[in-house]
Protein backbone atom coordinates (compact mmCIF):
# COMPACT_ATOMS: atom_id res chain seq x y z
CA UNK A 1 0.00 0.00 0.00
CA UNK A 2 0.80 3.47 -0.03
CA UNK A 3 1.28 4.95 3.73
CA UNK A 4 1.47 8.46 3.20
CA UNK A 5 3.93 9.78 6.33
CA UNK A 6 2.77 12.58 8.13
CA UNK A 7 3.64 16.16 6.34
CA UNK A 8 6.50 17.03 9.03
CA UNK A 9 6.96 20.62 9.11
CA UNK A 10 10.82 20.89 10.56
CA UNK A 11 12.18 24.56 11.86
CA UNK A 12 16.03 23.94 12.09
CA UNK A 13 17.22 25.58 15.31
CA UNK A 14 18.21 28.59 13.53
CA UNK A 15 17.45 30.28 10.25
CA UNK A 16 15.23 29.05 7.94
CA UNK A 17 14.18 25.52 6.20
CA UNK A 18 16.89 24.62 3.27
CA UNK A 19 15.81 21.21 2.87
CA UNK A 20 15.46 18.18 4.54
CA UNK A 21 16.09 14.34 5.11
CA UNK A 22 13.83 10.96 5.61
CA UNK A 23 15.13 8.25 7.25
CA UNK A 24 13.53 4.65 7.74
CA UNK A 25 15.38 1.80 10.06
CA UNK A 26 18.05 4.48 10.53
CA UNK A 27 18.44 4.44 6.56
CA UNK A 28 18.35 7.62 4.31
CA UNK A 29 16.05 7.30 1.57
CA UNK A 30 15.09 10.89 0.41
CA UNK A 31 15.35 14.12 0.66
CA UNK A 32 13.65 17.52 -0.31
CA UNK A 33 14.02 20.89 -1.14
CA UNK A 34 10.88 22.01 -1.99
CA UNK A 35 8.00 23.22 0.62
CA UNK A 36 5.85 21.27 2.28
CA UNK A 37 8.85 18.83 2.68
CA UNK A 38 7.48 15.64 2.37
CA UNK A 39 8.62 12.11 1.60
CA UNK A 40 6.21 9.44 0.72
CA UNK A 41 6.78 5.86 1.74
CA UNK A 42 5.86 2.74 -0.38
CA UNK A 43 5.61 0.41 2.14
CA UNK A 44 5.58 -2.33 -0.43
CA UNK A 45 9.61 -2.17 -0.23
CA UNK A 46 9.41 -3.14 3.20
CA UNK A 47 8.62 -6.38 4.90
CA UNK A 48 5.37 -6.36 7.71
CA UNK A 49 5.68 -5.67 10.98
CA UNK A 50 7.48 -2.26 13.21
CA UNK A 51 9.84 0.29 11.50
CA UNK A 52 11.42 3.34 12.60
CA UNK A 53 11.13 6.53 10.85
CA UNK A 54 12.70 10.02 11.02
CA UNK A 55 13.14 13.25 9.51
CA UNK A 56 16.21 15.79 9.45
CA UNK A 57 15.76 19.32 8.52
CA UNK A 58 18.91 21.73 7.34
CA UNK A 59 18.91 25.68 6.81
CA UNK A 60 21.15 27.37 4.36
CA UNK A 61 24.16 27.18 6.60
CA UNK A 62 23.80 23.23 7.26
CA UNK A 63 22.59 23.81 10.72
CA UNK A 64 20.80 20.48 11.96
CA UNK A 65 17.18 19.91 13.31
CA UNK A 66 16.39 16.62 14.49
CA UNK A 67 12.53 15.08 15.09
CA UNK A 68 12.30 12.14 17.27
CA UNK A 69 12.40 8.53 15.81
CA UNK A 70 8.84 7.30 15.68
CA UNK A 71 8.26 3.38 15.51
CA UNK A 72 5.34 2.23 12.69
CA UNK A 73 3.63 -0.77 12.05
CA UNK A 74 3.71 -2.14 8.47
CA UNK A 75 1.23 -4.75 7.33
CA UNK A 76 0.83 -4.87 3.68
CA UNK A 77 -1.54 -7.49 3.15
CA UNK A 78 -4.67 -5.65 4.47
CA UNK A 79 -4.60 -4.48 1.10
CA UNK A 80 -6.49 -6.29 -1.56
CA UNK A 81 -4.68 -7.31 -5.01
CA UNK A 82 -5.80 -4.79 -7.80
CA UNK A 83 -9.19 -5.37 -8.86
CA UNK A 84 -10.66 -4.21 -12.43
CA UNK A 85 -9.94 -5.73 -16.08
CA UNK A 86 -8.72 -4.17 -18.95
CA UNK A 87 -10.44 -5.64 -22.49
CA UNK A 88 -9.55 -4.32 -26.29
CA UNK A 89 -12.52 -2.99 -28.19
CA UNK A 90 -12.99 -3.56 -32.22
CA UNK A 91 -13.95 -0.67 -33.72
CA UNK A 92 -14.77 1.13 -37.03
CA UNK A 93 -13.42 4.26 -38.92
CA UNK A 94 -10.94 4.23 -36.25
CA UNK A 95 -8.23 7.07 -36.36
CA UNK A 96 -4.85 6.58 -37.79
CA UNK A 97 -2.14 3.97 -36.14
CA UNK A 98 0.14 6.95 -35.51
CA UNK A 99 -2.91 8.83 -33.27
CA UNK A 100 -1.21 9.62 -29.83
CA UNK A 101 -0.78 12.87 -27.25
CA UNK A 102 -4.83 14.05 -28.08
CA UNK A 103 -7.13 16.53 -25.84
CA UNK A 104 -10.54 14.37 -24.78
CA UNK A 105 -13.32 15.43 -22.45
CA UNK A 106 -16.06 12.74 -22.23
CA UNK A 107 -20.09 14.26 -22.24
CA UNK A 108 -22.58 12.18 -20.06
CA UNK A 109 -25.34 14.45 -22.48
CA UNK A 110 -24.17 13.01 -25.22
CA UNK A 111 -22.90 9.77 -24.16
CA UNK A 112 -19.82 10.33 -26.48
CA UNK A 113 -15.87 11.04 -26.43
CA UNK A 114 -14.40 13.93 -28.16
CA UNK A 115 -10.91 13.61 -28.89
CA UNK A 116 -9.10 16.64 -30.13
CA UNK A 117 -5.80 16.98 -32.00
CA UNK A 118 -2.69 14.97 -31.43
CA UNK A 119 0.58 14.05 -32.91
CA UNK A 120 1.00 12.39 -36.54
CA UNK A 121 4.00 10.29 -36.59
CA UNK A 122 3.75 9.84 -39.98
CA UNK A 123 4.64 13.90 -40.79
CA UNK A 124 5.54 15.23 -37.27
CA UNK A 125 2.82 17.09 -37.27
CA UNK A 126 0.59 18.18 -34.83
CA UNK A 127 -3.02 16.87 -35.82
CA UNK A 128 -5.86 19.52 -36.14
CA UNK A 129 -8.84 16.23 -36.92
CA UNK A 130 -11.38 16.16 -34.15
CA UNK A 131 -12.96 12.50 -33.55
CA UNK A 132 -16.07 11.35 -31.61
CA UNK A 133 -16.09 8.21 -30.52
CA UNK A 134 -19.64 6.46 -30.04
CA UNK A 135 -19.99 3.31 -27.76
CA UNK A 136 -23.04 2.76 -28.07
CA UNK A 137 -22.03 1.77 -31.97
CA UNK A 138 -18.31 1.41 -31.09
CA UNK A 139 -17.72 3.67 -33.81
CA UNK A 140 -15.42 6.83 -34.89
CA UNK A 141 -16.96 10.07 -37.03
CA UNK A 142 -15.41 13.43 -37.70
CA UNK A 143 -15.95 16.90 -36.87
CA UNK A 144 -14.49 19.93 -38.18
CA UNK A 145 -10.57 20.59 -38.21
CA UNK A 146 -9.02 22.58 -35.16
CA UNK A 147 -7.88 25.91 -36.74
CA UNK A 148 -4.05 24.75 -36.23
CA UNK A 149 -2.93 21.67 -34.94
CA UNK A 150 -2.44 20.69 -31.24
CA UNK A 151 -0.91 18.33 -28.69
CA UNK A 152 -2.12 17.44 -25.26
CA UNK A 153 -5.23 20.44 -25.55
CA UNK A 154 -7.68 21.02 -22.60
CA UNK A 155 -11.13 19.92 -23.60
CA UNK A 156 -14.37 20.46 -22.13
CA UNK A 157 -18.31 20.69 -23.28
CA UNK A 158 -20.64 23.25 -21.83
CA UNK A 159 -24.11 24.78 -22.35
CA UNK A 160 -23.97 22.75 -26.54
CA UNK A 161 -20.31 24.20 -26.93
CA UNK A 162 -16.90 22.41 -27.14
CA UNK A 163 -14.11 24.36 -25.85
CA UNK A 164 -10.55 23.89 -26.64
CA UNK A 165 -7.73 25.47 -24.65
CA UNK A 166 -4.21 24.67 -24.34
CA UNK A 167 -1.85 22.50 -25.61
CA UNK A 168 1.31 22.77 -27.80
CA UNK A 169 0.20 24.02 -31.68
CA UNK A 170 2.95 23.53 -35.25
CA UNK A 171 3.93 26.48 -36.56
CA UNK A 172 3.62 25.56 -40.69
CA UNK A 173 6.04 22.99 -40.49
CA UNK A 174 7.64 24.10 -37.20
CA UNK A 175 6.88 23.65 -33.90
CA UNK A 176 4.81 27.03 -32.65
CA UNK A 177 5.19 27.03 -28.80
CA UNK A 178 1.98 27.45 -26.47
CA UNK A 179 -1.77 28.13 -27.67
CA UNK A 180 -3.35 30.36 -25.14
CA UNK A 181 -5.54 30.51 -27.57
CA UNK A 182 -9.75 29.30 -26.59
CA UNK A 183 -11.52 27.62 -29.40
CA UNK A 184 -15.30 26.56 -29.24
CA UNK A 185 -17.76 25.17 -31.62
CA UNK A 186 -21.16 23.78 -31.75
CA UNK A 187 -22.22 20.48 -30.85
CA UNK A 188 -25.69 20.58 -32.09
CA UNK A 189 -24.23 22.43 -35.60
CA UNK A 190 -20.68 21.67 -35.77
CA UNK A 191 -19.84 23.49 -38.71
CA UNK A 192 -16.92 25.98 -38.16
CA UNK A 193 -14.85 26.45 -35.04
CA UNK A 194 -15.03 30.37 -33.08
CA UNK A 195 -11.61 31.85 -32.00
CA UNK A 196 -12.81 33.36 -28.48
CA UNK A 197 -10.07 35.08 -26.28
CA UNK A 198 -6.22 34.53 -25.25
CA UNK A 199 -5.46 33.44 -21.85
CA UNK A 200 -2.53 35.91 -19.99
CA UNK A 201 -0.19 33.16 -19.27
CA UNK A 202 1.33 30.42 -21.50
CA UNK A 203 -0.59 27.36 -20.30
CA UNK A 204 0.59 24.49 -22.85
CA UNK A 205 2.08 22.48 -19.55
CA UNK A 206 -0.83 23.29 -17.20
CA UNK A 207 -3.03 21.38 -15.92
CA UNK A 208 -6.74 22.12 -15.71
CA UNK A 209 -9.56 21.66 -13.93
CA UNK A 210 -13.84 22.38 -13.89
CA UNK A 211 -16.48 23.57 -11.59
CA UNK A 212 -19.20 24.36 -13.38
CA UNK A 213 -18.82 26.86 -15.94
CA UNK A 214 -15.05 27.92 -14.72
CA UNK A 215 -11.99 26.31 -15.90
CA UNK A 216 -9.01 26.71 -13.36
CA UNK A 217 -5.66 26.54 -14.79
CA UNK A 218 -2.53 26.24 -12.34
CA UNK A 219 0.91 25.29 -13.61
CA UNK A 220 3.23 25.37 -15.83
CA UNK A 221 4.96 27.88 -16.85
CA UNK A 222 3.77 29.63 -14.46
CA UNK A 223 3.31 29.83 -10.47
CA UNK A 224 -0.27 30.23 -9.65
CA UNK A 225 -4.05 29.95 -10.79
CA UNK A 226 -6.00 31.40 -14.09
CA UNK A 227 -9.49 31.24 -14.42
CA UNK A 228 -12.08 31.06 -17.44
CA UNK A 229 -15.35 31.47 -17.15
CA UNK A 230 -17.27 30.10 -19.89
CA UNK A 231 -20.70 31.82 -19.89
CA UNK A 232 -18.51 35.52 -19.96
CA UNK A 233 -15.41 33.90 -21.80
CA UNK A 234 -13.34 36.10 -19.58
CA UNK A 235 -10.01 35.32 -18.18
CA UNK A 236 -9.24 36.40 -14.21
CA UNK A 237 -5.81 35.83 -12.68
CA UNK A 238 -6.81 34.05 -9.64
CA UNK A 239 -3.93 33.98 -7.03
CA UNK A 240 -0.29 34.67 -7.73
CA UNK A 241 1.69 32.19 -6.68
CA UNK A 242 1.34 28.20 -5.32
CA UNK A 243 2.55 26.27 -2.12
CA UNK A 244 5.25 24.43 -3.75
CA UNK A 245 6.33 27.73 -5.45
CA UNK A 246 6.76 26.87 -8.23
CA UNK A 247 4.69 26.44 -11.68
CA UNK A 248 4.35 22.35 -11.60
CA UNK A 249 4.24 21.17 -15.85
CA UNK A 250 2.18 18.79 -16.81
CA UNK A 251 -0.14 18.36 -13.27
CA UNK A 252 -3.88 16.09 -13.62
CA UNK A 253 -6.33 18.10 -13.03
CA UNK A 254 -10.00 17.31 -11.35
CA UNK A 255 -12.83 18.60 -9.29
CA UNK A 256 -14.55 16.89 -6.82
CA UNK A 257 -18.36 17.41 -5.57
CA UNK A 258 -17.59 19.59 -2.37
CA UNK A 259 -16.59 21.88 -4.36
CA UNK A 260 -12.96 22.41 -4.67
CA UNK A 261 -10.60 21.47 -7.56
CA UNK A 262 -7.60 19.25 -7.42
CA UNK A 263 -4.08 19.04 -9.28
CA UNK A 264 -1.99 15.62 -9.02
CA UNK A 265 1.61 14.83 -9.32
CA UNK A 266 3.67 17.20 -11.99
CA UNK A 267 7.04 18.42 -12.69
CA UNK A 268 9.48 20.56 -11.15
CA UNK A 269 11.63 21.51 -14.25
CA UNK A 270 14.06 23.63 -12.14
CA UNK A 271 14.68 21.08 -9.62
CA UNK A 272 16.57 18.18 -11.83
CA UNK A 273 13.04 17.48 -13.13
CA UNK A 274 11.53 16.41 -9.98
CA UNK A 275 8.40 14.54 -10.29
CA UNK A 276 5.44 14.51 -7.64
CA UNK A 277 2.73 12.76 -6.40
CA UNK A 278 1.25 14.76 -4.06
CA UNK A 279 -2.20 17.02 -4.67
CA UNK A 280 -2.15 20.69 -4.79
CA UNK A 281 -6.15 21.38 -3.47
CA UNK A 282 -7.57 24.78 -4.70
CA UNK A 283 -10.69 26.06 -2.94
CA UNK A 284 -12.81 29.02 -5.35
CA UNK A 285 -14.56 29.99 -2.61
CA UNK A 286 -12.35 30.91 0.03
CA UNK A 287 -8.71 31.22 -2.61
CA UNK A 288 -6.67 29.23 -0.41
CA UNK A 289 -4.57 26.10 -1.55
CA UNK A 290 -4.28 23.06 0.49
CA UNK A 291 -1.49 20.23 0.49
CA UNK A 292 -3.07 17.79 2.83
CA UNK A 293 -6.61 17.45 2.00
CA UNK A 294 -5.49 14.25 -0.57
CA UNK A 295 -3.05 12.13 0.58
CA UNK A 296 0.05 11.27 -1.27
CA UNK A 297 -0.53 8.06 -3.36
CA UNK A 298 1.25 6.04 -6.79
CA UNK A 299 4.10 6.49 -8.02
CA UNK A 300 5.32 9.88 -9.14
CA UNK A 301 4.62 11.42 -12.37
CA UNK A 302 3.52 13.53 -14.65
CA UNK A 303 1.78 13.95 -18.37
CA UNK A 304 -1.29 11.24 -16.80
CA UNK A 305 -4.56 11.82 -18.03
CA UNK A 306 -6.92 12.06 -15.00
CA UNK A 307 -10.55 10.89 -15.32
CA UNK A 308 -13.86 11.27 -12.42
CA UNK A 309 -16.02 8.32 -12.89
CA UNK A 310 -18.51 7.26 -10.19
CA UNK A 311 -17.06 9.49 -7.52
CA UNK A 312 -13.73 8.18 -8.29
CA UNK A 313 -10.28 9.68 -9.84
CA UNK A 314 -8.72 7.79 -12.00
CA UNK A 315 -4.89 8.15 -12.63
CA UNK A 316 -3.64 5.92 -15.85
CA UNK A 317 -0.22 5.74 -16.80
CA UNK A 318 2.31 8.76 -17.59
CA UNK A 319 5.53 9.68 -16.90
CA UNK A 320 7.50 8.47 -14.25
CA UNK A 321 10.93 9.98 -15.28
CA UNK A 322 11.68 12.93 -17.32
CA UNK A 323 15.81 12.51 -17.40
CA UNK A 324 15.86 9.38 -19.13
CA UNK A 325 12.05 9.38 -20.38
CA UNK A 326 9.99 6.80 -19.02
CA UNK A 327 6.57 6.13 -19.06
CA UNK A 328 4.47 3.63 -16.69
CA UNK A 329 0.99 1.82 -16.96
CA UNK A 330 0.52 2.14 -13.35
CA UNK A 331 -3.29 2.99 -12.95
CA UNK A 332 -4.40 4.47 -9.58
CA UNK A 333 -7.64 5.38 -7.85
CA UNK A 334 -8.47 7.94 -5.80
CA UNK A 335 -12.21 7.03 -4.12
CA UNK A 336 -13.11 10.30 -3.09
CA UNK A 337 -15.81 9.15 -0.54
CA UNK A 338 -13.84 7.04 1.15
CA UNK A 339 -10.59 10.08 1.03
CA UNK A 340 -7.92 6.81 0.40
CA UNK A 341 -5.86 5.99 -2.95
CA UNK A 342 -4.59 2.74 -4.21
CA UNK A 343 -3.54 0.65 -6.87
CA UNK A 344 -5.78 -0.94 -9.79
CA UNK A 345 -5.03 -3.50 -12.40
CA UNK A 346 -2.05 -1.71 -14.42
CA UNK A 347 -3.19 -0.55 -18.21
CA UNK A 348 -2.49 -2.50 -21.38
CA UNK A 349 0.30 -0.25 -22.54
CA UNK A 350 2.82 1.77 -21.15
CA UNK A 351 2.35 5.10 -22.25
CA UNK A 352 1.94 9.46 -21.71
CA UNK A 353 1.01 9.78 -24.50
CA UNK A 354 -3.07 8.28 -24.11
CA UNK A 355 -6.70 9.93 -23.56
CA UNK A 356 -9.41 8.75 -21.54
CA UNK A 357 -13.43 8.55 -21.71
CA UNK A 358 -16.40 6.11 -20.42
CA UNK A 359 -18.76 3.91 -21.40
CA UNK A 360 -21.40 3.49 -18.64
CA UNK A 361 -19.32 2.69 -15.66
CA UNK A 362 -16.21 1.43 -17.53
CA UNK A 363 -13.37 3.69 -17.66
CA UNK A 364 -11.62 4.28 -22.09
CA UNK A 365 -8.35 4.62 -23.00
CA UNK A 366 -7.80 5.65 -26.31
CA UNK A 367 -4.48 5.45 -28.25
CA UNK A 368 -2.67 4.99 -31.60
CA UNK A 369 -6.52 4.11 -32.90
CA UNK A 370 -7.13 1.63 -30.47
CA UNK A 371 -9.36 1.27 -27.86
CA UNK A 372 -9.36 -0.44 -24.27
CA UNK A 373 -11.99 0.09 -21.52
CA UNK A 374 -11.46 -1.02 -17.85
CA UNK A 375 -14.19 -2.51 -16.11
CA UNK A 376 -13.51 -1.56 -12.68
CA UNK A 377 -14.99 -4.90 -10.87
CA UNK A 378 -13.74 -7.02 -13.13
CA UNK A 379 -11.84 -10.15 -12.02
CA UNK A 380 -8.18 -8.88 -11.44
CA UNK A 381 -5.01 -10.03 -13.15
CA UNK A 382 -2.79 -12.29 -11.03
CA UNK A 383 0.55 -11.64 -10.58
CA UNK A 384 3.34 -13.83 -10.94
CA UNK A 385 5.05 -15.13 -7.63
CA UNK A 386 8.66 -15.05 -8.02
CA UNK A 387 8.98 -17.50 -5.13
CA UNK A 388 7.34 -20.45 -7.37
CA UNK A 389 10.31 -22.42 -9.52
CA UNK A 390 9.58 -20.39 -12.82
CA UNK A 391 12.24 -18.66 -14.92
CA UNK A 392 10.90 -15.57 -16.37
CA UNK A 393 12.70 -13.19 -19.09
CA UNK A 394 13.79 -9.83 -18.36
CA UNK A 395 15.44 -9.37 -21.87
CA UNK A 396 15.13 -10.67 -24.97
CA UNK A 397 17.39 -8.91 -27.60
CA UNK A 398 20.38 -11.53 -27.44
CA UNK A 399 22.79 -8.47 -26.96
CA UNK A 400 25.41 -9.05 -23.75
CA UNK A 401 24.49 -8.79 -20.00
CA UNK A 402 26.58 -8.68 -17.17
CA UNK A 403 26.95 -7.85 -13.69
CA UNK A 404 23.21 -8.82 -12.66
CA UNK A 405 22.18 -7.14 -8.68
CA UNK A 406 19.03 -7.43 -6.91
CA UNK A 407 17.98 -6.20 -3.60
CA UNK A 408 14.52 -6.58 -2.81
CA UNK A 409 12.17 -5.87 -5.95
CA UNK A 410 14.50 -4.14 -8.18
CA UNK A 411 16.75 -5.99 -10.05
CA UNK A 412 19.97 -4.29 -11.97
CA UNK A 413 22.56 -5.41 -14.68
CA UNK A 414 24.61 -4.04 -17.65
CA UNK A 415 23.92 -4.14 -21.19
CA UNK A 416 24.50 -3.03 -24.83
CA UNK A 417 21.70 -3.62 -26.51
CA UNK A 418 21.86 -0.40 -28.14
CA UNK A 419 25.88 -0.26 -29.04
CA UNK A 420 26.68 1.35 -25.84
CA UNK A 421 27.42 -0.06 -22.35
CA UNK A 422 24.07 1.29 -20.44
CA UNK A 423 22.90 0.24 -16.49
CA UNK A 424 19.38 -1.04 -16.54
CA UNK A 425 16.99 -1.43 -13.74
CA UNK A 426 13.62 -4.01 -13.53
CA UNK A 427 11.26 -3.43 -10.99
CA UNK A 428 9.86 -7.16 -10.92
CA UNK A 429 6.73 -6.17 -8.98
CA UNK A 430 5.67 -3.50 -11.69
CA UNK A 431 7.77 -5.26 -15.12
CA UNK A 432 8.74 -1.76 -15.75
CA UNK A 433 12.17 -1.88 -16.98
CA UNK A 434 14.23 1.64 -17.00
CA UNK A 435 17.31 3.00 -18.92
CA UNK A 436 19.12 4.98 -15.92
CA UNK A 437 21.94 5.53 -18.03
CA UNK A 438 22.30 7.16 -22.06
CA UNK A 439 25.85 7.64 -22.37
CA UNK A 440 28.40 6.48 -24.73
CA UNK A 441 31.35 5.96 -22.31
CA UNK A 442 31.97 2.57 -20.87
CA UNK A 443 29.95 1.44 -17.33
CA UNK A 444 31.83 -0.77 -14.27
CA UNK A 445 30.01 -3.25 -12.55
CA UNK A 446 26.84 -1.37 -10.62
CA UNK A 447 25.96 -1.74 -7.11
CA UNK A 448 22.26 -1.50 -5.54
CA UNK A 449 21.41 -0.69 -2.27
CA UNK A 450 17.35 -0.02 -1.26
CA UNK A 451 16.73 3.25 -3.23
CA UNK A 452 20.31 3.72 -4.54
CA UNK A 453 22.52 2.46 -7.23
CA UNK A 454 26.63 2.69 -7.89
CA UNK A 455 28.06 3.02 -11.22
CA UNK A 456 31.11 4.10 -12.73
CA UNK A 457 30.88 6.28 -16.53
CA UNK A 458 33.79 7.11 -18.61
CA UNK A 459 32.25 9.23 -21.26
CA UNK A 460 34.49 11.40 -22.62
CA UNK A 461 37.63 9.42 -21.11
CA UNK A 462 36.34 11.31 -17.60
CA UNK A 463 35.49 8.53 -15.39
CA UNK A 464 33.91 8.94 -12.81
CA UNK A 465 31.34 7.64 -9.86
CA UNK A 466 27.89 8.13 -9.90
CA UNK A 467 24.59 7.55 -7.26
CA UNK A 468 21.60 6.98 -8.83
CA UNK A 469 18.45 7.42 -6.58
CA UNK A 470 15.56 5.12 -7.78
CA UNK A 471 12.85 7.21 -6.14
CA UNK A 472 12.84 10.41 -8.42
CA UNK A 473 15.37 8.72 -10.98
CA UNK A 474 17.90 11.53 -10.12
CA UNK A 475 22.00 11.10 -10.87
CA UNK A 476 24.99 12.89 -8.83
CA UNK A 477 28.32 12.28 -9.91
CA UNK A 478 30.09 11.86 -6.32
CA UNK A 479 33.33 10.66 -7.34
CA UNK A 480 36.22 11.82 -9.67
CA UNK A 481 38.80 9.55 -11.62
CA UNK A 482 39.40 5.84 -12.00
CA UNK A 483 39.93 2.85 -10.44
CA UNK A 484 36.62 2.85 -7.89
CA UNK A 485 34.96 -0.66 -7.67
CA UNK A 486 33.32 -3.34 -5.50
CA UNK A 487 30.84 -0.87 -3.92
CA UNK A 488 28.72 -1.33 -0.48
CA UNK A 489 26.49 1.27 1.08
CA UNK A 490 25.02 1.29 4.89
CA UNK A 491 23.16 4.09 5.62
CA UNK A 492 24.39 7.36 4.87
CA UNK A 493 28.11 5.80 4.30
CA UNK A 494 29.30 4.16 1.32
CA UNK A 495 32.76 2.28 1.40
CA UNK A 496 34.88 1.06 -1.96
CA UNK A 497 38.27 0.05 -3.55
CA UNK A 498 40.49 2.03 -5.59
Amino acid sequence: MFFPLPQYRLFCCSGNRHYSTYYIDGAKVGESAVAPYVYNWDTTLYTDGSHTIQAKAYDAANNQGTSSTVTVSVNNNTNPAPMGSWSTITTTNQPVNNWTRMGSYYSSLTGKTYLVGGWNSSNSRYQQAVSVYDPATKTFSTMPDLPRGLERPFVIARSGYLYVMGGIYNNGTTYGGSNNTVYRISLSAPTAWETLSDAPRNISKSGFAVQGNIVYVYGGDFDGMLKFDLSSRVWTDVNQSSPRGFGAWYPSGFATPDGLVHFYGGRNQALNKTLYNDTVTFNPTTGEYNMTTIPAYGTPRDIAPAFVLNNKVYIVGGEINANVVTNTAETIVYDIGSGTGSRITDAPVVSRDHALGASGGNLLMFLQGQVYSLDPNGTPITPVDISNPVEVHITNDGFNQSYAGIDGQNIIWKDNSDGYDQIYLYNYTTGIKTKITNTTGAKGAPYIKGNLIVYTDSTAGLEGTYLYRIHDGSSTKIIDGTGARNFRISGDYMVYLA
